[in-house]
């Protein structure tokens, strides 16, 4: 009664691929454990009925070698008939009894082996033969059948026991064939569906092991790539390091002597919290005059060039947008003229943090650099007492956002 069951419920865990279900299917010879049974168990009896059935025929057959007539001989007799009886009707059970194998219809192309179906295209053809032959040949069979049982209802030493010899073969003909076609389509059905189920897995586990393995190869391709990409980038910044770090250096010189950035209308506020708005407006427009101013504009002669010396500007933008720019303020003597003895005191705009720098000459050039915002006048004194003039407006190339 669990025989049918327990098939459709094979199939049913073969076609949906449950790993539960398959996990039920690891025995040696791959049973099943469903409704209490084991298949391969089932099978080992079975194949002990055939080898004790063998032993009896043999044993038969030996026993009929002694005196005909007597007991051990008739004994035999009897024994060998019925055996080779129920082994005539359990061979034509088992070939009425071959399960087909499922074909699924694919137009994929894979690689393997596919089931051999020579048995089955066997049994379908002795099959219909037997059933052929017998329809036609019904009379000539059952006349062969009464003279086999006539013989052995003889050599049985019954006389007058043919029909009773006759129901005994067909009755032990009968047992074997129901009992093997019973046999075979249920527990060797099972038997051939669970060996067929341990192999799909096996298939399934390589198939699943080779696509893990080119996932991982995948994987490491890309991580080298993402690898190569990484320490490429990583030169890149190195490279661009270096050249802000050159760009830096440049413009150290300049830096070291910066005067303040022009405040925000918010920074003088804040710088005068605590007083009243007339005062905060005061001291906002203050520096507003201040920023706009140039004190020095005609304090120094108006002049770049006294006396043998002159006063130079080079003008840098530093960054974009113009809202700092480098200026190198040099004061040298003319060919011919004399030279510096003594420090230069640069007069710088009053809103730097420090106006004024003694610059000792070096080489016989006093250098001064410094960042500035807007255009301003520079003024510049020699230790000899001669006093330079130079509007950042006036050098030549000025940037025209640096120009006040």
């Amino acid at each position: 009664m669990n025989a049918q069951p327990q098939r459709e419920g094979t199939q049913a865990a073969v076609a949906r691929g449950n790993p539960e279900s398959t996990k039920n299917a690891k025995d040696t010879h791959g049973a099943r454990t469903a409704g209490g049974e084991i298949p391969a168990i089932r099978i080992e009896a079975f194949r002990n009925v055939v080898v004790t059935s063998v032993i009896i025929l043999i044993v038969g057959a030996l026993l009929m070698s002694a005196e005909p007539g007597t007991l051990l001989f008739k004994f035999g007799s009897v024994t060998f008939a019925i055996s080779a009886s129920a082994a005539a009707g359990a061979l034509i059970g088992f070939l009425f009894g071959i399960p087909r194998a499922l074909t699924v219809k694919t137009d994929a192309v894979r690689s393997g082996f596919t089931d051999n179906t020579n048995l089955e295209q066997i049994s379908d053809w002795l099959t219909k033969i037997i059933v052929g032959v017998s329809l036609v040949q019904a009379r000539e069979l059952a006349e062969g059948f009464s003279e086999i049982s006539r013989m052995a209802a003889v050599g049985w030493g019954w006389k007058g026991g043919a029909v009773i010899a006759g129901c005994i073969l067909l009755a032990s003909a009968l047992v074997g064939f129901l009992t093997c076609y019973i046999w075979t389509r249920t527990d060797f059905s099972l038997f051939l569906e669970d060996n067929q189920s341990s192999i799909s897995e096996l298939k399934r586990a390589r198939e699943l092991a080779e696509r893990e393995r080119d996932q991982a190869q995948e994987r490491a391709l890309q991580a080298v790539e993402t690898l190569e990409q990484t320490l490429q980038e990583r030169d890149q910044a190195q490279d661009r390091a270096q050249m802000v770090a050159s760009e830096l250096e440049e413009a150290v010189g300049f830096l070291s002597k910066a005067g303040p950035a022009r405040p925000s209308a918010d920074a003088l506020a804040a710088s005068a919290v605590g007083v009243g708005m007339d005062t905060r407006a005061r001291v906002e427009e203050s520096w507003k005059g201040l920023w706009n101013s140039d004190p020095h504009k005609g304090s120094f002669g108006g002049q770049a060039v006294v006396g043998g010396y002159q006063l130079q500007a080079e003008v840098t933008q530093l960054t974009e947008g113009g809202s700092k720019y480098g200026v190198r303020l040099t004061v040298s003597p003319l060919p011919g003229g004399p030279p510096l003895n003594g420090p230069v005191r640069f007069y710088l705009h009053p809103t730097f943090a420090t106006a004024e720098h003694d610059v000792a000459p070096v080489d016989g050039v006093a250098e001064l650099k410094i960042v500035a915002q807007e255009a301003f006048t520079v003024g510049a004194q020699t230790s000899e007492g001669v006093r330079l003039e130079l509007d950042l407006n006036d050098v030549p190339g000025v940037p025209e956002g640096f120009k006040g």
